[in-house]
């Protein structure tokens, strides 16, 4: 309850309902009027626990040794004003994936997943604004493979839709689609005091609406998800090298290439050119 007597809460169960199927459920509702303190991390579609009430349904199968099928629905609401939304809106969003390891050394999974969000219709001329359903799919397949004790190569190929329905100007389904393919090289050789990890993606969409989000690796106590848009290519690289016993030591590079973008970003953000390059060193000193 925050100081102007508006409650969230949140409540929920995790059910085995047999040794291979698991059940997760968890509701929430969250007041308009609720004002969240400043570090709230609390589960929900909007960035705060503000203005949303939400079912989400998980259920995770183990059919048979080295298979593992995971889904989930979350079906939500926001009662009052918000961001791009002028009124009661209303979303679901549905998530499949099927993971697959046949052997210690190597693993693979397909993913599908679909989200339906209504937000105010794009280039509206009437004089109030109307909601339209704003539909976003992908599909994820990657493979995890380790050569050895000390080398792991990782594949990804990943494709998204977008369909913005319609607006004034366009009585068209705005519709958009992209791409990317990315590989990963990881070396942790158990002996040594070096570890690193490198990645080279490709990726093509038509506009920021199809962004294909990826997780990388980063310095210590840090964490990157660079959004994918547009078209060009990533590239990083991070070594960390422990020099003695409590001193070690990470260096990371990226670069991001644009074919079709010149110049890169705006305002105090702007760089001239079509690329983008990113540097960070790390040295941690640990006392026992």
């Amino acid at each position: 309850m925050s100081g102007n007597g508006a409650i969230a809460s949140i409540n929920g169960a995790i059910v085995s309902l047999d040794k291979r199927v698991f059940l997760s459920i968890a509701h929430r509702q969250y007041s308009h009027r609720y004002q969240p303190s400043p570090f709230t991390a609390a589960f929900a579609e909007n960035s705060q626990p503000v203005n949303e009430n939400g079912l989400f349904l998980g259920l995770l199968i183990k059919p048979a040794k080295g298979w593992e099928i995971t889904a989930y629905a979350d079906l939500y609401r926001s009662n009052w004003l918000r961001f791009k939304t002028d009124g009661i809106g209303y979303g679901h969003d549905y998530l499949a994936q099927v993971t697959w390891k046949p052997v210690r050394e190597m693993e693979m999974y397909a993913r599908f997943r679909y989200e339906n969000k209504q937000q105010n219709a794009p280039n509206n001329s009437s004089p109030t604004d109307y909601l339209d359903d704003n539909e976003r799919s992908g599909f994820r397949y990657q493979i995890d493979y380790k050569l050895t004790k000390a080398v792991r190569l990782r594949s990804r190929v990943e494709w998204s839709w977008y369909d913005g329905g319609t607006d004034d100007l366009n009585p068209a389904h705005n519709r958009e689609q992209g791409f990317m393919v990315m590989q990963d090289l990881i070396l942790k050789p158990l002996s040594s005091p070096f570890s690193m990890a490198a990645r080279f993606a490709l990726f093509d969409t038509d506009s920021y609406n199809t962004r294909i989000y990826a997780y990388e690796n980063d310095v210590l106590y840090q964490f990157s998800i660079p959004p994918f848009y547009l078209r060009g290519s990533r590239a990083y690289f991070m070594l960390r090298y422990r020099v003695v016993r409590g001193v070690d030591v990470w260096l990371r590079y990226a670069q991001t290439f644009w074919a079709n973008q010149n110049p890169i970003g705006s305002g105090n953000d702007e760089i001239t050119g079509n690329q983008r390059s990113e540097l960070k060193a790390m040295v941690r000193f640990s006392f026992k």
